[in-house]
């Protein structure tokens, strides 16, 4: 998966500040983070890309400027920066589009998502957001069509879910 972490200036317009990061992709892992009845995150650990969910809190750092199969999370009430806040499918194309039209329909997509998370206009939001794209190996190998969109603190870490958090 690619990620392409950027933040819209809220003071501003909507500018990107866009940073690359390949998060390699890979099967499943079972040694994973253990999760309650609820789906929430009780343990730490690395898990899966393709096993994210919304409401998933991640370590965000810069150790996600190379190759991982697998991204740090946390149950929510542990410091962390990100959090998974949507998955989108796209579903409406057979070939690899290419990094630049997924990472632009990445941006329109988890942008249409954030307020309904968060609960608040990015714009008005003290946070960031960043989203993985698959990559072209996990597109035409894996049939990986999921874009992840996450929210990023910008000001330290969180100690709680951003879910309906006006941040």
């Amino acid at each position: 998966m690619v990620t392409r972490p950027h933040r819209l200036d809220r003071l501003v317009r909507a500018g990107a500040v866009a940073l690359v990061a390949v998060l390699a992709l890979a099967g499943c892992s079972d040694d994973g983070p253990d999760r309650g009845e609820d789906g929430r995150i009780t343990s730490a650990g690395d898990l899966s890309v393709f096993d994210l969910v919304p409401g998933d809190c991640v370590v965000y750092d810069d150790s996600l400027e190379s190759a991982h199969e697998t991204l740090p999370v946390v149950p929510c009430d542990e410091p962390h920066e990100g959090e998974v806040y949507a998955l989108v499918e796209i579903d409406d194309l057979d070939a690899y589009p290419g990094e630049r039209e997924l990472s632009n329909r990445a941006e329109l997509e988890c942008l249409a998502r954030f307020a309904g998370y968060v609960g608040v206009e990015l714009a008005d939001s003290t946070l960031f957001t960043t989203y993985m794209i698959p990559s072209i190996r996990g597109w035409q190998d894996d049939g990986d069509r999921t874009v992840v969109c996450l929210t990023v603190s910008a000001g330290g870490p969180l100690t709680r879910s951003v879910a309906g958090s006006q941040l």
